[in-house]
């Protein structure tokens, strides 16, 4: 289906309807690997923002959790890397005009 065919569909389908495509959506976002939470999160966020954005929003699923199979990434800058970072920055700013 085309996304116009995917609108037509969601405000003509009967309620059940509308679940099954949730639930494809669901799917599609738990099949993606290799990818963070947030990139996870922002994907199903863009998809139901298309059928809000055209009238035909999906079913609200509180139940839906999305599971990443990648680990958060993990900052390791410390407060002496940024000690010893500083200077170097403002010396490059008064460089630049």
């Amino acid at each position: 289906m085309n996304p116009d065919e995917l609108v037509s569909y969601m405000e003509n389908a009967s309620r059940k309807e509308q679940y099954n495509l949730l639930d494809i959506v669901q799917n599609y976002i738990l099949s993606l690997k290799g990818m963070r939470l947030k990139s996870l999160q922002y994907r199903y966020t863009v998809i139901r923002s298309f059928f809000i954005h055209n009238r035909a929003e999906l079913p609200k699923d509180p139940n839906f959790r999305i599971r990443a199979d990648v680990p958060p990434v993990k900052g390791t800058l410390t407060l002496e890397n940024v000690r010893d970072i500083a200077p170097v920055v403002c010396r490059f700013r008064r460089v630049i005009p």
